[in-house]
């Protein structure tokens, strides 16, 4: 990545859990849901970090943020709660 300005970001956010594994999907995904709570733990760290390493060059915060995977509706409303707040800081308005 170049040291220009980014006028916006696009975020994809995996979410790797199902209930069962498809013999179709060639996807990565769990399924074992007990890991769910340590996922969301590592991935809010990885957006704190991701935003330290891009704030200088960000204008604007992200312009989108889409969840796919597995099945991203597996998370709990908390769960997401503290995923959003932590692109919200991370990317949201003012952010940058």
């Amino acid at each position: 990545m170049s040291d220009s300005m980014i006028e916006s970001a696009h975020l994809y956010i995996h979410v790797p859990f199902c209930i069962k594994k498809c013999r179709y999907c060639d996807f990565y995904s769990e399924t074992d849901l007990s890991l769910i709570p340590d996922y969301v733990t590592a991935l809010v760290r990885e957006i704190r970090l991701h935003s330290q390493l891009t704030a200088s060059r960000s204008k604007s915060g992200a312009a989108t943020v889409y969840f796919g995977g597995g099945t991203p509706s597996l998370l709990g409303p908390r769960q997401l709660e503290s995923i959003l707040r932590a692109l919200d800081n991370a990317f949201g308005p003012g952010s940058g």
